[in-house]
Formats: C-alpha cells, sequence, structure tokens
C-alpha cells in the first residue's frame, strides 16, 4: 500500500533489503522483487501467491478473517498519526462553505472502495449521532483510490472524501499539486494503521524470523533515506488480537476466552 509512483523506487530497495535479510534468516522461497499492485486489491488478497503485504485493517478483520496474520504495524511520520496509528483527513472543495461535519448533511461522499476503513468506515463514528452513512450523505459513489476520490472533490464530482492521512503526507511530500484546490474540514478517529501481513499457514516460526528481518531493516542507517522517503518511521508488534479489537469491537478467529 501507499505505492505512489514517486516512491516505488524506495519501497522496491526496501523490499530487496527485507528479503536478503529474510533469506539470511534461512527462509526459503522469498520473492525476488516486489509486485507493484496497482488495482485489484481484492484479487491481490484473496490469491494463493502472497508471501507478505500490506493490508487494510478493515479488510484483515472483516473480509479475510483468519487468512492472514500480522507481521507487525508500520509506524509512520506523517501528520495526523500517533504512534503505530493513523486517521483520515475529510475533505471538501478550497472554496466550500462547510465548517464543520454537520454541514455537510446531505452532500455527496466519494469513497476510494466500499470496504475500505480510511476511506469510507472511518466516517461512521463521525456520522453516527446524525445517522448511518447512506442517511447522512446525499449520495455515496466509488473511485478506487484516494487519489482519484482527491481529483473527484477538486473538479466538483463530489463535494467530501476521507483521505487516509498517510496517502496525504506522501502527496504532500512527493506532489503537493495533487493536494490543490480541497481543504480538511475534519479529521477521524484514530485506529491502527494497515498491517504488513503474512498467510497465517506460515507458522509461528517463520512469523517471528520475519519479525526480526523487519526490525534489522527498519533500523539499518543505509535505510535512512528510503525511510524518509516513504515516512515510515518504524514498526510496532501488534498482534491480530489488537486489531481485532480495533475493527471488529471483539476478538477475532481462534481467540481465547
Amino acid at each position: 500500500m501507499y505505492d505512489i509512483p514517486e516512491v516505488r523506487g524506495a519501497l522496491d530497495r526496501l523490499w530487496r533489503a527485507l528479503r536478503d535479510a529474510m533469506r539470511s534468516r534461512g527462509l526459503a522461497d522469498v520473492p525476488d522483487e516486489l509486485s507493484h499492485i496497482d488495482s485489484g486489491w481484492d484479487a491481490h488478497w484473496g490469491g494463493e501467491a502472497v508471501y507478505f503485504t500490506h493490508v487494510c485493517g478493515r479488510d484483515f478483520v472483516r473480509r479475510f478473517p483468519g487468512r492472514y496474520r500480522v507481521i507487525a504495524t508500520p509506524r509512520y511520520a506523517a501528520e495526523g498519526c500517533e504512534g503505530d496509528r493513523y486517521r483520515s483527513f475529510v475533505v471538501i472543495a478550497e472554496g466550500a462553505a462547510a465548517a464543520r461535519l454537520s454541514d455537510l448533511r446531505g452532500a455527496r461522499l466519494v469513497v476510494n472502495g466500499a470496504h475500505s476503513h480510511s476511506g469510507a468506515w472511518a466516517l461512521a463514528p463521525l456520522v453516527a449521532p446524525h445517522g448511518a452513512l447512506g442517511d447522512f450523505f446525499g449520495s455515496v459513489t466509488e473511485s478506487g483510490s484516494h487519489e482519484a476520490s482527491l481529483s473527484v472533490v477538486r473538479s466538483g464530482g463530489a463535494d467530501v472524501a476521507a483521505i487516509d492521512c498517510i496517502t496525504y503526507g506522501l502527496l504532500a511530500r512527493h506532489r503537493p499539486d495533487a493536494l490543490g484546490g480541497v481543504r480538511v474540514v475534519t479529521t477521524t478517529p484514530l485506529a491502527p494503521a494497515p498491517p504488513y501481513v503474512a498467510p497465517a499457514s506460515f507458522g509461528p516460526a517463520v512469523f517471528a524470523t520475519m519479525r526480526d528481518a523487519l526490525a534489522e531493516v527498519i533500523a539499518d542507517p543505509a535505510l535512512e533515506d528510503v525511510r524518509e522517503a516513504l515516512l515510515l518511521r518504524g514498526v510496532s508488534v501488534r498482534d491480530d488480537e489488537a486489531v481485532y479489537q480495533a475493527h471488529f469491537g471483539r476478538a477475532g478467529p481462534g481467540a481465547g476466552p
């Protein structure tokens, strides 16, 4: 995730370092190169060829329960992040008159995807005092990405969007023109940032090895420029249950009583 063209070189370097660190610890079949996913996230996350991936927390707990286990949760330096948690910025057109969320009742909402936490469901707690998402907003359409949602709001095709603060921060750093013509009217509550995960079938020993390799790479002074480009500050070992509780409100599959 957060695979905008401007940071793909940094992501490739990060993966190659992680690949080598995992291989040096005895892991086999580690892919040589990172696969860049422009679209079709559902097919990717639901596919059989995933070795290590980045997944939306809501999809992890609600759409693929038990399929993956959390390796670690990234900590980002983007504005709006706190530790390994993030939020979304609710944006409207720069010239729009709204001053608060309640002013947006009946507005046209554009989301990156119907299942997205950051682009759609992060708004639910904000509008809860006023009703459900579909009742509060006049219409809800899908754009396919946060960048596309920004473009739709900027062009007048929709009135409001929720933009993941990490995406927002990366665009502010690498492509500030993409944020032109919009302004932030409010923010959503914090939630765990999208975790790094791997198939649950790998087993505890592989996960422990992956965590060790990731910790080495994240601390490597030679990759400081890579982390800077990605706004990546570090990682936290947040387990599956913490992610389930945050997004689902209850324990996940296989949890104890």
